[in-house]
């Protein structure tokens, strides 16, 4: 009988086994209190594997944020492309999606809220939030465009970029006190909760509204 030879992980799989200890290491301890070995141990790697990916704990924490980013912005995005052509069915599955699973969690909200400060004050890493964040804008932005005009109330440069703030902040705002669960507001309430809300800020309807 031969023992099982054990998988071996690609280079990607590898990287992005990387980038899951690290939020989650950072979820857990913060920023500072997070090391270069917490992350190998929680990784199950040596802490020789990490520099052959990352030159040192701030190159792996910008690529930690930059693809945790990302994949909310993807995960939204793609939701909307996958509901139809219709700007409204669009709008309404991209809210849905930004809130709810896998994003809506305590251990997101816990990784996110360590970057607060240093957006404001680190150049790096306010470039890096201005990256991500104009990726989900402006799918918002255009998603928001299409739903107005679709309902015969398009708005100018300045109106909708004032609206499309308005939605944001709506989405946010749902997002945190669901992650916080202030309110047990979660799953098919909290994503009903932001439709309803964003249909009031813009003034139509969606299409849970209309169900």
């Amino acid at each position: 009988m031969t023992k099982q030879a054990k998988k071996r992980l690609s280079r990607q799989e590898r990287y992005d086994t990387l980038i899951d200890a690290t939020y989650r290491c950072v979820a857990q301890n913060g920023l500072e209190g997070t090391t270069i070995r917490d992350i190998a141990e929680f990784a199950g790697v040596t802490f020789g594997l990490i520099r052959h990916y990352f030159r040192n704990k701030d190159e792996l924490i910008e690529a930690t944020y930059t693809t945790i980013t990302a994949d909310m912005t993807k995960h939204a995005r793609v939701a909307a492309e996958q509901a139809g052509p219709d700007p409204a069915d669009k709008l309404f599955a991209f809210v849905k999606a930004s809130l709810s699973d896998p994003f809506v969690s305590p251990h997101y909200l816990a990784f996110w809220s360590n970057f607060v400060g240093k957006v404001l004050f680190d150049l790096r890493m306010r470039d890096l939030h201005e990256q991500g964040f104009w990726r989900y804008r402006q799918v918002l932005t255009d998603l928001v465009t299409q739903t107005l005009e679709q309902a015969e109330k398009p708005l100018d440069e300045v109106a909708l970029s004032l609206m499309v703030v308005k939605v944001n902040a709506v989405i946010d705002g749902l997002w945190i006190e669901a992650c916080l669960g202030v309110d047990e507001l979660k799953g098919p309430e909290l994503a009903q909760a932001g439709i309803d809300a964003v249909a009031a800020v813009l003034g139509v309807s969606l299409p849970a509204q209309r169900d």
